[in-house]
């Protein structure tokens, strides 16, 4: 599965150094994360989901960066989600980065929208759009989970260094 989501940032990404002027390279990144997430909110409560992982990154021209990250979502008290139960969770998600200059440009906050259920056993899916200037990416995930738990709705996601394992 890993290899299909890094298969997918790569092709679209190299598709795009064509169209990128040569000082700038187009970057294709994948990230793996292993997390937890639990709480309950229907419109009002508290859910929150919290992950450890890798962002690796290969450019057009070769050049490969690797960085430990987290991965942390809180949902403020009154927002559109339903969300109860706690789940632990296994994903890939492929960033689609264009005008990054440096894969660390992928870091900081982004719109979420999550969807996740599982009954001992399920899966999930996120999509997030980067909002700090100048990135503009996209991340697509999949996620295996296990646990007892059902999360739909938006949050502000915010990926940072790990600096716990720099």
């Amino acid at each position: 599965m890993k290899q299909v989501l890094v298969a997918m940032a790569m092709v679209f990404g190299l598709g795009l150094t064509s169209q990128a002027k040569a000082d700038i390279p187009a970057w294709a990144c994948n990230m793996t994360f292993k997390g937890q997430a639990s709480g309950l909110k229907v419109i009002v409560g508290k859910y929150h989901l919290a992950a450890k992982g890798d962002l690796r990154c290969v450019s057009a021209s070769g050049v490969t960066e690797s960085y430990p990250i987290t991965l942390k979502a809180k949902s403020h008290f009154i927002g559109p989600k339903v969300a109860l139960g706690k789940v632990t969770f296994v994903g890939a998600a492929a960033n689609i980065a264009l005008f990054t200059n440096n894969p660390q440009d992928l870091l900081g906050n982004y719109l979420l929208a999550q969807g996740q259920a599982s009954v001992i056993r399920g899966v999930g899916v996120l999509a997030a759009v980067h909002t700090d200037i100048p990135a503009i990416t996209v991340n697509l995930s999949l996620q295996f989970t296990k646990g007892f738990g059902v999360n739909l709705g938006f949050d502000k996601l915010k990926i940072e260094l790990d600096q716990d394992r720099m």
